[in-house]
């Protein structure tokens, strides 16, 4: 497992992508490229906001 929190949105946002891909394929219609990418982005991104408030509460729990 990945120690470091850095590359997390990544591997989320590569997961995500391939899901939806994947997906696209069993419904037997074309695959959406782009609306798959921004899909995946818009998911990483609310991970990493999601991710980054969790921390900070973490962060003041610890500080009082």
């Amino acid at each position: 497992m990945i120690k470091s929190r850095k590359y997390r949105p990544v591997i989320f946002f590569v997961s995500i992508f391939a899901v939806l891909i994947i997906l696209n394929l069993f419904q037997g219609g074309p695959v959406n490229w782009i609306q798959n990418f921004f899909i995946a982005i818009l998911v990483a991104l609310f991970y990493r906001v999601s991710d980054s408030f969790s921390k900070n509460d973490k962060e003041k729990k610890r500080s009082t």
